[in-house]
């Protein structure tokens, strides 16, 4: 049933995976990392520029939507659980099952009489069932009074993700124009020689990383394959360092971060601006 929230994020939590490795191959290195903190769209939450604090606020928001709906729900005499953010790496870790994830009020709606439930899935999510296959073309995030409970929450505080997952197509445009920058080809090939001469095979760093991953799927031979792909870690630092690959990366992460921010600086004005007033109904709602 929880589906229909995390539409309603929209795709700015994937953005912020996916660009969190690359972000984490250059903040480790000082002189990268100096860099990266001139970047224009540093000023603007939700662009991957401080996770940390970023995710923080995405809990808090998360958490302030919970009690809008409860309240929402309360005004209509329907029950409704605030229900706290769920984090992926607390269901889901290497080599077991992911633990079920239990939603107090969609239990609360299986137990009623269909048409009962069909009246309390309207006031929540302003659609008669969110599992119906047709949910997401039937639920309208824009409407000015649909999404019921829900999609008034989501009006209310629309989040630290927002500008990033309005500016979705140009996001990952800009996103992936870094690693296809022919400064950084031309870095990664640098640190690739580099690692060979140690006795490694990588085209690039995101390549050890993927190879990782895949290690940590395999639990038959997990032991093995981490340590090897961990000691080739150790040595990517070297190389990155020795090739500055991590730096060339951060000026030319700069380079198109300074032009999407002059592209788009209307509308990144305004993401600031509304942050600035949801914070205000964030210390109302989550202290």
């Amino acid at each position: 049933m929880r589906r229909i929230l995390l539409i309603l994020v929209g795709a700015g939590l994937a953005l912020f995976a996916a660009w969190s490795s690359i972000s984490a191959e250059i903040s480790h290195v000082p002189k990268a990392a100096d860099i990266l903190a001139k970047s224009p769209l540093a000023v603007y939450p939700g662009f991957g520029h401080n996770m940390q604090a970023d995710e923080a606020r995405f809990d808090r928001e998360s958490l302030a939507r919970e009690q809008l709906i409860a309240r929402c729900m309360g005004q209509q005499d329907l029950p409704y659980t605030a229900v706290p953010p769920i984090r992926i790496d607390e269901i889901i870790s290497p080599g077991e099952t992911p633990k079920p994830l239990i939603d107090p009020n969609a239990e609360y709606a299986e137990s009623l009489e269909p048409d009962e439930r069909r009246a309390y899935y309207l006031a929540l999510y302003g659609i008669p069932d969110p599992n119906d296959p047709r949910a997401d073309r039937l639920h309208d995030p824009d409407s000015p009074t649909g999404g019921g409970c829900s999609g008034e929450a989501f009006r209310t505080i629309r989040g630290v993700y927002a500008a990033q997952s309005d500016l979705n197509e140009q996001y990952i445009a800009m996103r992936r124009s870094v690693m296809q920058d022919e400064r950084v080809k031309a870095a990664e090939q640098r640190w690739s020689a580099c690692m060979q001469d140690r006795g490694y095979e990588y085209a690039s760093p995101r390549d050890l990383l993927a190879a990782l991953d895949q290690a940590t799927l395999q639990e038959a031979i997990i032991t093995e394959l981490t340590q090897q792909h961990q000691q080739a870690m150790d040595v990517a630092d070297t190389c990155g360092t020795e090739v500055e690959l991590e730096i060339t990366v951060a000026e030319v992460r700069v380079d198109k971060e300074t032009a999407f921010v002059k592209v788009h600086q209307d509308r990144l004005t305004r993401h600031l601006e509304r942050l600035r007033t949801e914070a205000t109904r964030l210390e109302q709602l989550v202290p």
